[in-house]
């Protein structure tokens, strides 16, 4: 996998996480007010009780919905910084691992620079072999 690739997965996720915290904050809008005062000198029907009660269910199961989601998006942000190469490592470590993929590196080079002098050798043969077949055919449409 690529360094860009991680990089993208990671600025995915903080917009996700983002997008969590967003709706979060509009729950602030959805919840009922709260009195200052318990004994509050407004008194309210059973009615309006029973309608608030309810939208606070309904706001405290939002939150707990949101809270995980966040949770959930903050262990997977997490654990994809900690799959970047080199994070957790020491500066040796990291120029050891760069020495070892210079070396793959050379290595895969020389076989691939190998297959192309096997393949223009091919080429050769299979282009002087019909260079050959074409001037027999020339010749012997000369010859009739």
């Amino acid at each position: 996998m690529y360094p860009t690739d991680n990089i993208t997965k990671l600025q995915e996720q903080l917009s996700v996480l983002t997008s969590i915290m967003v709706d979060s904050a509009a729950l602030h809008l959805q919840a009922p007010p709260q009195p200052m005062f318990q004994n509050s000198l407004v008194k309210k029907s059973a009615e309006e009780l029973q309608i608030e009660s309810n939208k606070m269910v309904e706001v405290k199961e939002h939150a707990t919905q949101l809270g995980r989601q966040i949770f959930k998006a903050c262990l997977d942000f997490e654990r994809m910084l900690d799959d970047i190469p080199g994070v957790n490592s020491t500066e040796e470590e990291q120029i050891a691992q760069l020495v070892q993929l210079n070396i793959e590196n050379e290595k895969e080079a020389q076989r691939l620079l190998k297959s192309v002098s096997l393949g223009e050798d091919l080429l050769k043969s299979v282009s002087d072999a019909l260079q050959d077949q074409f001037f027999d055919v020339v010749q012997a449409r000369n010859e009739k």
